[in-house]
């Protein structure tokens, strides 16, 4: 009588503790998930941005070439009908393109830093993240796990009392 009873109270336990597991399995797969999701969100946004800016150095470069692709191309038109006083207006041009060349350069550069460090940051919230949730789901396999053990030791109990009581009743019945 008493291998049934503790058979039966095992197989509820195990019961219970596998669909708790289950559980906790499925809450931890969904937090990954969402985590996944967010961290795909941030860098495909961050991918985008940084391409875009790629695209828009490229342009600025490919401006900044025509430019003086275009002085070169006055500047030896002019030196050929004005001769020396060219070289005073393309010291001029080469400083004005230099300066403009260099402003749009400390701007990607400035552009550049900050994508990388919002990069960083957004990094930074995803991995907080991450360990925000695995700190919630181990702190609820813990109390889920105690929880478990309890109920099993009161059916243990209460299933040991049953047993004694019956085995009790039986020998005064016998008897």
């Amino acid at each position: 009588m008493r291998r049934t009873s503790s058979l039966h109270t095992t197989r509820k336990s195990t019961r219970c503790r596998t669909s708790s597991a289950g559980k906790i399995d499925a809450i931890s797969s969904d937090a990954n998930a969402k985590l996944d999701a967010v961290t795909g969100d941030i860098t495909g946004r961050f991918d985008k941005i940084s391409a875009d800016l790629e695209e828009k150095t490229a342009g600025a470069n490919s401006v900044a070439e025509n430019l003086k692709s275009a002085y070169d191309e006055k500047i030896n038109a002019m030196q050929d009908e004005l001769g020396g006083k060219i070289d005073t207006v393309s010291a001029d041009a080469n400083a004005k393109l230099d300066a403009v060349t260099g402003d749009i350069t400390g701007r990607f550069d400035k552009i550049s830093a900050d994508l990388e460090e919002k990069t960083a940051g957004a990094n930074s919230v995803a991995e907080n993240l991450k360990s925000a949730y695995d700190e919630k789901i181990s702190a609820m396999q813990n109390e889920l796990g105690g929880k478990l053990e309890g109920v099993r030791d009161e059916l243990v109990t209460k299933s040991d009392n049953i047993e004694s009581g019956l085995g009790g009743r039986l020998d005064a019945i016998s008897a």
